[in-house]
C-alpha cells in the first residue's frame, strides 16, 4: 500500500525553500526601504524654499532638480554669468482651495524679511539684497517667470503654458559674496498702473543717485591713494638730506594745493543718500496697499554655488547632459 504523504526529506526541503524565500524577500524589502529613505534624503537636500525668519513660515518652494540653465545678461554692467533658475510655487494658499483668486500668491508685507534656503540650509536673507539694484519691469525673465504653467496650482484645459508678461515684475539681487549670488523674481500683477509708473520713476532716480554717490566715493578713494603715495615716496628720505627733504615737502604742499579740496567744495559731495527700494516696496508700499499680494515665480543661483547639486541631477536625457558638460566644465 502506497502512502499519499510526502517523504520527510521532501517536506523539509520545501520548508527550507519557503524560509529562504521569505528571508530573501525580507532583505529585498529592507533594501528597498533603505533606498527609498536615501532618495527622500537626497530630495530634501534639493528643496529650495523662500521663508520668513529662521525658516518659518515657508512662503514658496521649488526643487533644484527641476531647474534650468540661463546665461542671460544679469546685471547693468553687462556681465554674463550662468545661472541655475528654479521655479517657485507658493505654499501660503495650498490649503485654501476656495480662494482661487489668490492661488499661488503671497501677501506683499511678508516679504519685508525673507530667507532663501537650500535643503533647509540658509543661503541668503533679505539683508543681502542690493537695495539700489532692483529691476522693475525691465528684465526678460526665465521660463518660470514668463509662463504660468510652471508656477500655478491649476492648469489650463489644454495643458499648455500661458504667457505671463514681465511688465509688473520685480527682480532683486542677493549679494552674498563673489560666488554666492541669487536673483528673486516676483510679480505685482494687479498693482495700480499709475502707482507702478511712479514706483519705476522713483527706482530709476534712486539708482542714478546711487551711481553718482559710488563715483564720488571712488574718486575720493583714488585721491587719497595718490596723496598717500606721494607722502610715502617723498617721506623715504632720511635726515642726512634734510635740506632736500624740505624742498620735497614744499613740492608736496604745492601738489596738494593743486588737488581739488573736497572739504571746501561742499557742492562736490553728494547731498542725497540713495534709499533701499526693496524695503520701500515691502514695508512702506505694503502699508499703503495692505491687500496687495505678489506671485513668487523663480529664484536663480550663481551656478558655481550649486555646482555639485546640479552635477548630480540625472534622468533628464542626453540634451541635459550636454548642457551640464557645457556649463559646469
Amino acid at each position: 500500500m502506497t502512502s499519499s504523504s510526502s517523504p520527510p526529506h521532501d517536506v523539509l526541503s520545501n520548508l527550507a525553500r519557503l524560509v529562504s524565500a521569505t528571508l530573501r524577500d525580507k532583505v529585498v524589502l529592507e533594501q528597498c526601504d533603505v533606498i527609498s529613505a536615501l532618495q527622500s534624503q537626497l530630495e530634501s537636500t534639493r528643496v529650495v524654499t523662500v521663508t520668513g525668519y529662521n525658516g518659518s513660515p515657508v512662503l514658496a518652494r521649488g526643487s533644484l532638480k527641476e531647474g534650468v540653465f540661463d546665461d542671460e545678461v544679469n546685471d547693468e554692467e553687462g556681465d554674463v554669468g550662468t545661472l541655475w533658475c528654479v521655479g517657485l510655487r507658493s505654499t501660503i494658499d495650498e490649503e485654501r482651495h476656495d480662494d482661487v483668486d489668490n492661488t499661488n500668491t503671497v501677501p506683499m508685507n511678508q516679504l519685508a524679511y525673507i530667507e532663501i534656503r537650500i535643503g533647509g540650509i540658509l543661503y541668503a536673507t533679505s539683508e543681502d539684497i542690493e537695495g539700489t539694484k532692483l529691476a522693475l519691469g525691465i528684465r526678460k525673465g526665465n521660463i518660470f517667470d514668463t509662463t504660468t504653467h510652471h508656477n500655478t496650482t491649476t492648469t489650463t484645459t489644454d495643458g499648455t503654458n500661458q504667457p505671463r508678461d514681465m511688465n509688473r515684475s520685480v527682480v532683486v539681487e542677493f549679494n552674498c559674496g563673489q560666488t554666492k549670488t541669487a536673483y528673486l523674481t516676483f510679480h505685482l500683477t494687479d498693482f495700480p498702473k499709475g502707482d507702478w509708473r511712479s514706483l519705476r520713476s522713483l527706482n530709476m532716480h534712486n539708482r542714478s543717485i546711487a551711481i553718482r554717490n559710488e563715483e564720488y566715493h571712488e574718486q575720493q578713494q583714488h585721491q587719497q591713494q595718490q596723496e598717500r603715495g606721494l607722502v610715502e615716496f617723498f617721506g623715504d628720505n632720511n635726515d642726512e638730506n634734510h635740506h632736500y627733504n624740505n624742498n620735497d615737502n614744499n613740492d608736496i604742499l604745492d601738489l596738494q594745493q593743486q588737488q581739488p579740496n573736497h572739504e571746501e567744495n561742499d557742492d562736490d559731495e553728494p547731498s542725497i543718500e540713495s534709499m533701499d527700494m526693496y524695503h520701500y516696496i515691502t514695508e512702506r508700499l505694503a502699508i499703503q496697499h495692505p491687500n496687495q499680494r505678489v506671485i513668487l515665480t523663480s529664484v536663480s543661483f550663481n551656478v558655481g554655488s550649486v555646482r555639485d547639486a546640479v552635477a548630480g541631477i540625472g534622468g533628464r536625457g542626453n540634451e541635459f547632459e550636454i548642457e551640464k558638460e557645457r556649463y559646469l566644465r
